[in-house]
Formats: C-alpha cells, structure tokens, sequence
C-alpha cells in the first residue's frame, strides 16, 4: 500500500511539472518569436523553405533600424504610456471616492 500511495504522489508531482512546464513554453513563446524576427532579414522571414524558429541567414539589425528610423514607433510608445498613466491616476482617483464616500 505504501509504494501504491508513493507512486500516486510521484505522478500527481510529475503531472503538475508537466502543466507547468507547458503553460511556461507556451507563455514564454511570443516573446522568443519577436525577439527572433527583429533581428532576421526580411527574405528570411518571407522565405516558406527556411525554419522559422531559427536563424537561417546572418542576424542583422535592420527590422530595429526600420522601426525606430522610418516610423513613429517612440510617439507611439510615449502615448501609449501616458493613456497607462492616466487611466491608472482616474482609477485610483474614482477607487479612493468610492471607498471614502466623498470627493476628494
């Protein structure tokens, strides 16, 4: 009976690395596909008979080059920052009514 209860425990263990192991890569695999495709060229990206999950030709700095020289990327950062900022200001501002009862 013990090694019965043993061998339990050590699956339910293995069945909850497994879980997390999973949800892990899958989580974490967005983040490593765009740090791979903003150092790849654009034929390599394009291109369907190259493996898309590793570097087929030499990596190169033009994607980054491109999106910080010809396009408004650090505008949109910056307003994408301060719409963050102010949304996070009116909620704790309206959090902070609604708990005191008054305006502040």
């Amino acid at each position: 009976m013990k090694i019965h209860e043993r061998f339990r425990e050590s699956l339910i263990e293995t069945g909850r690395w497994a879980v997390l192991v999973f949800f892990s890569v899958a989580m974490a695999f967005p983040f490593y596909w765009m740090l791979i495709t903003s150092f790849k060229t654009t034929s390599d990206l394009y291109n369907l008979n190259n493996f898309p999950f590793f570097f087929t030709e030499k990596p190169t700095l033009d994607q980054l080059r491109l999106l910080f020289q010809q396009t408004l990327f650090l505008r949109w950062l910056a307003n994408t920052a301060f719409v963050g900022v102010l949304v996070v200001a009116i909620t704790l501002l309206l959090s902070r009514q609604q708990r005191t009862g008054s305006p502040a």
